[in-house]
């Protein structure tokens, strides 16, 4: 079942038009304006620092480094054009680590914004600080996205939050989803149509 694509309704739900203005834009949009509002209000909550895995064309960046508080930052990781054979969702052509920049340049706040081009379970093993925000969207394959969780995790502070997109809606992303639900030591918080915030717990 790797990859199958599930359908789900979507609920009715409103949203405020920065969130709209900004999902009409074609880069991205890639997400409905109240899972942007919903991103909004937890960039707001970072205190100290959001990590972002899976990075596209920058959208999503751009989005929460206007959010962040003073002195909290954004890290955002993806492999770009070097995508992990297999990746999914598959696309035609894949963004670049240039045109990510471009658009986090137009659209966003580039003095909190850190782009990183490489795979996120080896920027993990090299990472030393603590996170308060973990924004899960990169390959939607059941293994990497349980990959993505397990190397991060780790620097997720306590009352921390883990944003996952697309649950639902591919497999690989619902199946992760409901295997850290299982866990005691998280709780969903959250969730607009596709976009869950799970705390931690401990």
């Amino acid at each position: 079942m790797n990859g199958t694509v599930i359908l789900t309704m979507k609920r009715k739900h409103p949203a405020s038009e920065e969130a709209i203005e900004w999902s009409k834009k074609k880069n991205p949009p890639l997400m409905d304006p109240p899972e942007a509002d919903l991103l909004i209000g937890y960039a707001k909550k970072c205190k100290i620092h959001f990590v972002e895995i899976g990075t596209h064309k920058g959208g999503s960046a751009s989005l929460i480094s206007r959010y962040l508080p003073p002195g909290v930052r954004l890290t955002t990781i993806d492999t770009f054009e070097e995508a992990l054979e297999g990746s999914f969702p598959p696309q035609k052509k894949l963004p670049t680590y240039e045109e990510a920049k471009r658009t986090i340049q137009k659209q966003g706040e580039t003095s909190k914004v850190k782009i990183i081009k490489g795979c996120s379970w080896e920027v993990a093993e090299a990472w030393t600080g603590e996170i308060d925000m973990l924004f899960i969207d990169g390959d939607h394959r059941y293994k990497a996205v349980k990959e993505d969780f397990k190397s991060w995790e780790p620097y997720l502070i306590k009352d921390g939050y883990i944003l996952m997109h697309d649950v639902n809606r591919y497999e690989g992303v619902t199946r992760t989803y409901e295997e850290i639900l299982r866990s005691p030591r998280f709780i969903l918080e959250e969730r607009v149509i596709t976009l869950a915030a799970i705390k931690k717990l401990g």
